[in-house]
């Protein structure tokens, strides 16, 4: 699971850098918004992206048991889905393995951060023998710098917002990002084409401003 959308010139969309600060561990939206990091197995659990993880062999018998299920669930939807997850328990993985390490790391660099300088000085300021602060910083680089801090707007914007005003301000964003040129670039560069090579307008985050709009206030820094 990730989402890569700063990749190609947008932002997280569909309410993410809204409710993902329900799900997620503290700092996890932002890294996760921002960096477009891929979670696999476990760390989609863990990181609050999926309720369960399943073997993939045992997913022909985890179908036999809906099925054989599926006439049982006559009450209420609380308490059939009580009776569900009860049923189903003994196909879920328990090995969901704590990352303290990790989850300290993206809190110091990305939690509660309101300028995008901000975190990426606080990579920089990294050890030199830490790999992934070197890694991070240089994946954002690569990223579009408008959908970087328009993605941070957002996330500071969202936060603690009900769902209904996060899609709205999803909707301006949307609105000035598809008229943008990074948009139609990072579509070219790692979709059409594939060179890989996307030419950012503006390059740096330190050129980006965004418009006084009544969904999204904060300008880019």
């Amino acid at each position: 699971m990730a989402m890569p959308e700063t990749r190609i010139g947008f932002f997280p969309d569909v309410g993410a850098t809204g409710w993902m600060f329900t799900k997620c561990p503290r700092g996890y939206p932002e890294y996760l918004g921002l960096t477009g990091y891929d979670m696999k197995g476990t760390e989609c659990v863990r990181l609050g992206m999926a309720n369960s993880l399943i073997k993939r062999d045992d997913l022909p018998r985890l179908r036999k048991a809906l099925q054989s299920f599926s006439e049982k669930l006559t009450e209420e939807k609380a308490e059939a889905m009580r009776r569900l997850r009860s049923h189903l328990a003994p196909f879920f993985r328990q090995d969901i393995r704590l990352n303290p390490q990790m989850d300290a790391w993206v809190a110091t660099h990305f939690a509660g951060k309101t300028s995008f300088r901000e975190i990426m000085d606080s990579l920089s300021r990294c050890s030199q023998e830490d790999r992934l602060c070197h890694d991070v910083y240089h994946r954002l680089s690569e990223r579009s710098p408008t959908a970087l801090v328009l993605t941070l707007a957002l996330l500071r914007y969202n936060e603690g917002r009900p769902l209904e005003e996060v899609l709205a301000a999803d909707g301006g964003a949307a609105r000035f990002m598809i008229r943008h040129p990074d948009y139609l670039e990072g579509v070219r560069a790692r979709i059409l084409d594939k060179d890989d090579q996307p030419h950012w307008q503006p390059a740096t985050t330190a050129e980006v401003t965004l418009p006084d709009a009544p969904l999204f206030i904060e300008k880019g820094s």
